[in-house]
């Protein structure tokens, strides 16, 4: 049944839409309840995938020789919840110097 515009019977229409309390007017631009819900439970689920995506920083260090910029070591934050928690464990991976080098030698790893 279409519940739009004039609507007839409208007992029969207030039962299928599970909405006693409106006039035939407003029943003709209602939104049931059960669908209500269904908009709800979806949109709160799109919230929900939202939240949980993932970040991960990648660097790249570079130094200055003979006058151009050579990569001397790369990293990454690895997956993080925020983009604060991803930015800190760069912070702390660049403060202590632990970052991959190329050859990836335990001298100049830990620079």
């Amino acid at each position: 049944m279409s519940v739009a515009g004039h609507i007839a019977p409208i007992a029969h229409a207030r039962h299928i839409m599970d909405i006693d309390w409106m006039r035939r007017e407003e029943l003709a631009e209602s939104v049931p309840p059960y669908f209500a819900k269904y908009i709800g439970e979806e949109a709160m689920r799109a919230l929900v995938e939202q939240r949980t995506a993932r970040y991960r920083v990648e660097f790249s260090v570079q130094q200055e020789q003979d006058g151009d910029f050579v990569e001397i070591g790369f990293g990454s934050s690895g997956s993080w919840e925020t983009i604060d928690d991803a930015s800190h464990i760069v912070d702390s991976l660049l403060a202590n110097r632990e970052w991959e080098t190329a050859d990836d030698t335990a001298e100049e790893r830990h620079g």
